[in-house]
């Protein structure tokens, strides 16, 4: 059928993009992926990560963590024409960071519902310093309720990927690059709870804390980063 066929096509775009960009990553910035026998490879999953680099998603995709993995991406990306080839075979789902999406909430469902794993960077833009920066509290509220509802795991993925290429970089530079996944978090103590801002904060503080100990030092957040961006602080996702 023509599904199948542009399902085929995909697939074989997807082989040989992943092959160019590791043997890439590999000679020219000497890609390193680190992954714990116990990370989840099958099955409806959060991949939460650091965003500092505009090669942040390319390098997480050549992890090959995950086959299934989908990529929430900030709509911008459509008009980058390098970034949107690399993407778009593994269907990215696009929002718009400062509106409503309400196809969002049915996006995520498909995912799931078909074994699938969400990759999301809940800072929402690349660092300009390379350290964690604060966070938009929809994704986390998003990843959490997925938790509690479904115990869909959440695992934390550091990207040490600055060096490389930071915001406003057009050519990567021949920099050490480093994937580093963590084992899912444990939110259980939260999950039995009414999700007020208070708790909301502290799941967003675990799970920052979780991506932090996956960086290395001049990667992590300063002392005095809040959890969430200000102006979203108080937002409350209309989906939930």
């Amino acid at each position: 059928t023509k599904f199948t066929a542009k399902k085929i096509v995909k697939s074989k775009i997807r082989t040989i993009i992943l092959r160019f960009t590791i043997l890439f990553l590999k000679i020219y910035n000497r890609y390193e992926v680190i992954i714990p026998d116990k990370t989840p490879r099958k099955g409806p999953a959060w991949i939460i990560f650091n965003h500092s680099s505009t090669a942040d998603v390319p390098v997480l995709l050549a992890s090959k963590l995950r086959d299934d993995l989908v990529i929430i991406t900030a709509k911008g990306v459509q008009e980058n024409v390098f970034l949107n080839i690399i993407y778009k075979p593994w269907n990215p789902i696009y929002v718009d960071q400062f509106k409503y999406n309400p196809h969002l909430s049915n996006s995520i469902d498909s995912t799931f519902s078909s074994s699938g794993a969400l990759a999301l960077a809940p800072e929402g833009t690349r660092s300009l310093n390379g350290r964690i920066s604060s966070f938009r509290s929809g994704g986390i509220r998003r990843a959490f309720n997925s938790y509690v509802k479904d115990k869909t795991p959440i695992i934390p993925c550091g990207i040490d990927a600055y060096d490389a290429m930071p915001k406003g970089r057009i050519l990567p530079r021949p920099k050490k690059i480093v994937v580093k996944y963590g084992k899912p978090i444990d939110l259980s103590m939260w999950s039995e709870k009414e999700l007020t801002q208070e708790i909301l904060e502290d799941v967003g503080k675990k799970i920052r804390d979780s991506i932090e100990l996956l960086l290395p030092e001049n990667r992590r957040s300063l002392p005095d980063t809040p959890i969430f961006k200000k102006s979203l602080k108080k937002m409350v996702d209309s989906s939930t």
